[in-house]
């Protein structure tokens, strides 16, 4: 659960590689922003770019290309600006183009705790600002999701759906038309009434906090937060409704355990399993009791996992240096580096680092090296070279023998074992 908009920047670091700030485009101030060490040059070509969306609230303007910024509307003075990471010099540099499509889809998850949750400005939007905003069109024209058609699909198809009304509201009688013309294309009846006043979308975002963070009690809590509205009928027979409710939870954690830390393998598994179960289910009130089972299932995930990997306290500044390795794992990363994004002394991120973790910085560097490769090796097809290249080994023959020295097994007698296992 986002509590402040300067645990969303912290949010926002914790999944991607990038600066990113939060500034107030009255006062020109940066209230909140990572790294730490932004020239002059770098804020003022930031605090221009913020100053295009001032006002724009809950609008998003995503990243275009590995140059460009994303920028989100928080209230009529604040924006968050995502940019680019840094480069040596402190100035702005170039996203990784695979990573585009990932950011900017965490950010629109954000823009919509913005709008309906986090500030409640659900209100305060004019109905006319998508027209003026980014992503929208010109004039007075309807503003519709650009969806991308896979290749089957062509004009015919789109000429049997039946035109979007100017304004879509559920209870409104031509949305309603709409949406029954919709049924009819696809071959189907709008059969039952919508329901009007859904349960509040904090109760989810509660359960996937809980999940990310492995605790048991914040999960209880969440589940215990009051309905305040009816659930959503996602299936004409009851039973039906209740089991895709089930599986939405397990969708839902399966995706937080994932950003608590466990491999996605990991994660895949247990929600398959969990998918299973919810179909062996033939009784309504079980149904809706595996709903917390499932959550409990991915909540203790989490927890053992975070409970392996950092099983004591450590300082703040580990904590930082940590993040920063597992964010810049697929780049070459040296103490120096480390100790520089952390703003710390190298020598002295050495001797916390060995006192909380019991490890060097480079040990723990080729640690979280090593379990990339390892997890590439029993789930991809991919060549030990293209592997020691992607996480920027030296060499091929370099992997090789640190895997060797760790797992006692070369790379390829790793993945023969794991498959033949699997």
């Amino acid at each position: 659960m986002i509590r402040s908009c300067l645990e969303l920047v912290d949010r926002i670091f914790e999944v991607a590689h990038c600066t990113v700030v939060l500034l107030d485009t009255t006062s020109g101030q940066l209230l909140r922003y990572f790294p730490d060490h932004l020239s002059a040059d770098t804020r003022q070509h930031i605090n221009a770019r913020a100053a295009t969306m001032a006002g724009q609230v809950g609008l998003l303007k995503p990243i275009a290309s590995t140059q460009d910024m994303a920028l989100l509307g928080i209230d009529s003075t604040k924006v968050l600006v995502v940019a680019p990471p840094l480069t040596a010099n402190g100035a702005l540099g170039h996203f990784v183009l695979k990573d585009l499509h990932y950011l900017n889809l965490v950010l629109e998850i954000y823009a919509s705790t913005i709008s309906y949750d986090l500030l409640n400005v659900r209100e305060q939007v004019a109905p006319e600002s998508s027209a003026s905003g980014f992503n929208s069109g010109s004039g007075t024209e309807a503003v519709t999701p650009q969806l991308v058609a896979s290749p089957a699909a062509t004009a015919k198809d789109h000429e049997q759906q039946p035109p979007l009304p100017q304004m879509l509201q559920p209870d409104d009688a031509a949305s309603q038309k709409w949406l029954s013309g919709l049924f009819a294309a696809y071959g189907g009846d709008l059969r039952s009434e919508p329901v009007l006043h859904h349960n509040p979308y904090r109760i989810e975002q509660a359960i996937k906090e809980a999940v990310r963070l492995g605790d048991e009690q914040l999960l209880q809590h969440a589940f215990a937060i009051p309905m305040q509205g009816t659930e959503g009928r996602l299936a004409v027979d009851e039973l039906r409704s209740l089991k895709n409710h089930a599986n939405l939870v397990n969708v839902i954690c399966s995706r937080a355990a994932i950003d608590g830390g466990v491999s996605y393998e990991d994660a895949f598994r247990l929600s398959d399993q969990l998918f299973l179960l919810v179909e062996s289910i033939t009784d309504s009130e079980q149904a809706f009791k595996v709903r917390y089972a499932i959550a409990h299932a991915f909540t203790m995930l989490v927890h053992y996992h975070l409970k392996e990997h950092n099983p004591v306290e450590v300082s703040l500044k580990v904590q930082q240096a940590i993040l920063y390795i597992r964010q810049h794992i697929y780049d070459k990363i040296t103490v120096a580096s480390v100790a520089q994004a952390v703003n710390c002394h190298r020598n002295y991120l050495q001797r916390l680092f060995k006192r909380d973790t019991s490890l060097s910085v480079i040990s723990y560097i080729r640690n979280e090296k090593l379990k990339i490769a390892k997890e590439l090796l029993a789930h991809s097809d991919e060549s030990v070279s293209n592997i020691a290249a992607l996480l920027n080994f030296s060499s091929a023959s370099h992997l090789c023998t640190v895997f060797k020295e760790q797992v006692h097994l070369t790379p390829e007698q790793y993945r023969k074992s794991h498959r033949s296992l699997g």
